[in-house]
């Protein structure tokens, strides 16, 4: 797997499929959103997402538990995921805190645009079909708040999320001391305009 994964891009972590769970059995993981992979190896699918507020109360893991668990072999999925980090930094390991926490108290309101950046991961699912595990892949990309803005709707968007999120979410996704400067930031973006549905430019 080691050989493997040096050969490619991105994060790649293999779920074992077993007792009606997914377990965390092995990965190389370079560049991961403020979780460690040292520390999810060897756990089940709701432990590692333990953290997560609300998801559980919301029952949203055990239907994504579900629906993993159907993929069939040649039939692969994949889903988005988000955070933000300050610098484009893509190594936000817990482990690394130390290196690229700090720098988020470097954000003032003349630099959030050119160091603020949004994170996107496109994560994908592949059956494997020798040991019926899941293969994994993270790819992740990031892109400054400047960058995104020049995108209407996307600014537009952004805003709203970042301004509507949940307290609980807000700490979850390290937000809590950094939002007030984004959400200023992108509201000058927001004209009020509805956006139409999904990511494409309007």
């Amino acid at each position: 797997m080691e050989y493997i994964t040096r050969q490619t891009q991105g994060d790649f972590c293999l779920l074992d499929q077993r007792d009606e769970n997914l377990w965390m059995d092995a990965g190389m993981v370079t560049s991961p959103a403020n979780w460690s992979l040292d520390f999810a190896l060897g756990m089940n699918f709701f432990e590692w997402h333990a953290p997560v507020p609300k998801a559980h109360e919301m029952g949203i893991f055990k239907r994504a538990l579900r629906f993993l668990l159907a993929i069939q072999y040649g039939a692969p999925a994949r889903r988005l995921n988000w955070s933000m980090t300050v610098n484009p930094i893509l190594d936000t390991s817990t482990e690394n805190y130390h290196q690229w926490g700090m720098q988020k108290t470097t954000m003032t309101p003349e630099n959030v645009g050119s160091k603020q950046h949004l994170r996107v991961e496109l994560q994908t699912f592949f059956r494997l079909p020798r040991s019926n595990a899941l293969a994994f892949p993270i790819r992740c990309y990031l892109i400054k708040l400047e960058e995104l803005v020049t995108i209407p709707k996307w600014g537009r968007r952004l805003h709203r999320v970042v301004r509507d999120l949940p307290i609980e979410l807000v700490t979850y996704k390290g937000l809590i001391n950094t939002r007030p400067l984004i959400i200023d930031y992108l509201s000058q973006f927001d004209d009020g305009a509805e956006t139409s549905p999904g990511e494409w430019p309007d």
